[in-house]
């Protein structure tokens, strides 16, 4: 075979099973054995869903079974030794195999497990680029400790150019606690920074953050209910396609999309027949190919361009946006030196004068383009940019929030301001774990924490194959710890802040507290007598037109008043002012109706509770401006509210 251009690495596992692994381990009530074979099923599974490029060969010494390559060749020595395998990928088979291991009565010499090891990591490995690496897990205190000086020799031979690192189980527990994902090694983006029409920068950017996504799931077909071939199809489903020939060969279900015409004949249409189409109303304009093509919008070149430069205080955090973050480093590739000296100036300016450039950004040539800001980060290491995306005024999204209407009652005393100091220290996890060294650390640090999601999804996926995984606890499930000491806070908040039942009370003079209390008598008999109309509906595309129609049509009045309000509740719910105008059109066909037909408790009292919802906002300022407060009995007599109680209504 030959040597492939990126190394890759050969890993031989070797595991003491013989009878000094049974001895308990100390601070544990779990054996040396046990937690041996843990920590070796937890490197399987981090290089299993890594999709590690690596091969790994598993050597167990102690075993009943004498099975390598040296006792084959007529040695005297290399008993109870067994190589399960040659090189390969790691797989669920193997792992299912490592897991139904148990111990045996014998015992082996850990140094010639170790030869062992490198002559099967020599002899599979020739021709290729590997980096040798031996993990063995023994209880160094057998009867071979007097060979020590041989193991010794061993690191010294294994490690002539590397060092040989020794940790014991507990720290390789903690370091295997949670299953890493797939790696991804960032390449290069080779552009440049333009800066006006004279400066050309050479540059290399390196995806720093991004979301990392799992594979989607796959449908596979389901396993014949009179075999137990289960754990076959998990494994199709898990394993990579590469795999050898000597697995289970792949049941994926492949799916097939049917189009039909949307009629009564559903034809079937053949996908050359097929083109897209942009939906304007009942208008389709047709797109073709070409025309999908030419609608695209086409950047001139590659790379960042500086548009110009502002305050670092005015992109705010809420701004950012993408995907992902770049780090942007001067190009290696650049031949002039004065393109290096012009980017470090040009980050220098920025870092002294605590500003950003905005730039346009194009990763490649005819794509679409985005707007981001370079920001320098300067230290002793490098210079270099980090860009982040900002959004296009079109990404924006503007809301109207009520007011908040503060009280006196409501302001907190210097107590309850205390209070709410020591909760906020004491949910602070700044330092609320302890390092190895006794001191205060930073508790779940970004870079340190898994993303619970995807830890939950594999260790499902294991325990769903090998049937025996324990379920273990969530990453986050540690942070009630750092609570148990301010129960005592928690308790003087509850204290200090009680909760309390209330109604809602509105002050309203006699002629309002009439109206607001419509006469659900009279409302419930006009609704019988006319309950053929039960089933009008009021567009919400057109709610006034659609409203006069049913009016003009002798509909009953209750019920088109009570469908148009639930339409005007439904648009107000837009806190972005898309559907003010309807809104307002449709208030004023409403108020018009109510006068025109001496009705107008229905509108009053409707108003009234419109104005609870929507005071604060600009919408309820609009309905003052255009005159469409409650109906007063200057313009009907049945109306009930005077003058007076509408201009107090409209002021408060």
């Amino acid at each position: 075979m030959p040597p492939r251009s990126k190394n890759r690495e050969a890993v031989a596992l070797i595991l003491d099973i013989g009878k000094s692994m049974q001895k308990m381990s100390l601070n544990s009530s779990s054996t040396i054995f046990q937690e041996a074979k843990l920590c070796l099923i937890k490197i399987l599974e981090q290089k299993i869903f890594s999709e590690s490029p690596n091969e790994y060969v598993l050597i167990l010494f102690g075993s009943d079974e004498t099975k390598n390559g040296l006792k084959q060749s007529g040695s005297s020595r290399y008993s109870n030794i067994f190589v399960y395998e040659n090189l390969r990928r790691p797989s669920f088979e193997l792992l299912q195999y490592v897991e139904n291991i148990t111990p045996t009565e014998n015992e082996a010499n850990i140094a010639d497990a170790i030869v062992v090891g490198a002559d099967v990591l020599h002899t599979q490995t020739v021709g290729q680029q590997c980096d040798l690496i031996v993990l063995e897990k023994t209880e160094i205190g057998s009867k071979f400790a007097d060979e020590l000086a041989t193991l010794e020799l061993c690191k010294q031979v294994i490690s002539s150019e590397e060092k040989c690192l020794i940790y014991s189980l507990e720290e390789a527990k903690n370091a295997l606690a949670y299953v890493e994902v797939h790696r991804v090694d960032s390449a290069g983006w080779y552009a440049n920074i333009y800066f006006g029409s004279k400066f050309v920068i050479p540059i290399v950017g390196y995806i720093k953050t991004t979301q990392n996504k799992l594979k989607s799931w796959q449908k596979y077909k389901k396993a014949d209910v009179n075999k137990d071939s289960s754990a076959d199809i998990k494994k199709e489903a898990l394993e990579s396609e590469q795999e050898s020939s000597s697995e289970v060969s792949s049941t994926r279900v492949l799916s097939k999309t049917r189009h039909f015409t949307a009629d009564d004949s559903k034809d079937e249409v053949d996908e050359e027949d097929i083109i897209h189409g942009y939906a304007y109303g009942s208008t389709i304009v047709p797109l073709t190919k070409e025309d999908e093509e030419a609608i695209k919008y086409q950047s001139e070149r590659k790379g960042f361009e500086i548009l110009f430069f502002t305050s670092k205080q005015n992109v705010k955090v809420h701004y950012n946006c993408g995907d992902k973050t770049m780090i942007v480093a001067v190009s290696h590739k650049a031949k002039d030196a004065r393109s290096t000296a012009t980017f470090i100036a040009l980050a220098r300016a920025l870092y002294e004068t605590d500003c950003v450039a905005i730039v346009r950004y194009c990763r490649l040539e005819r794509y679409a383009s985005h707007v981001g800001y370079l920001a320098p980060i300067i230290d002793a290491e490098k210079v270099v940019f980090t860009y982040i995306q900002l959004p296009f005024a079109d990404d924006l999204r503007y809301y109207n929030f009520p007011v908040f209407n503060k009280a006196k009652k409501d302001v907190p005393s210097e107590e309850q301001l205390s209070l709410v100091d020591d909760l906020i220290s004491c949910m602070d996890l700044t330092k609320a774990a302890i390092d190895d060294d006794g001191f205060q650390c930073e508790a779940f640090v970004c870079e340190e924490t898994h993303d619970p999601n995807i830890q939950n999804k594999f260790k499902f996926i294991l325990k769903q194959y090998l049937k025996t995984v324990e379920t273990e606890a969530d990453i986050f499930e540690l942070t009630d710890m750092y609570f148990v000491e301010k129960e005592e806070i928690l308790l003087k908040m509850k204290e200090a802040f009680p909760l309390e039942i209330v109604e809602t009370k509105r002050s309203l003079s006699p002629s309002l507290q009439e109206v607001s209390s419509v006469d659900n008598k009279k409302v419930k008999v006009e609704e019988v007598a006319d309950n053929d109309d039960v089933d009008i509906e009021i567009s919400t595309s057109d709610p006034k037109k659609s409203f006069e129609e049913h009016v003009e049509s002798g509909h009953s009045w209750i019920t088109s008043c009570t469908k148009l309000e639930e339409v005007i509740l439904k648009l107000s719910a837009n806190l972005m002012g898309f559907n003010d105008k309807k809104i307002l059109d449709s208030l004023e066909a409403y108020r018009k109706h109510s006068i025109s037909k001496q009705n107008t408790k229905s509108y009053n009292a409707f108003l009234l509770s419109l104005k609870d919802k929507l005071k604060g906002r600009s919408l309820w300022k609009s309905i003052l401006q255009r005159k469409l407060s409650l109906i007063t009995e200057l313009e009907s007599q049945k109306s009930g509210v005077s003058l007076e109680d509408a201009n107090e209504f409209a002021k408060n």
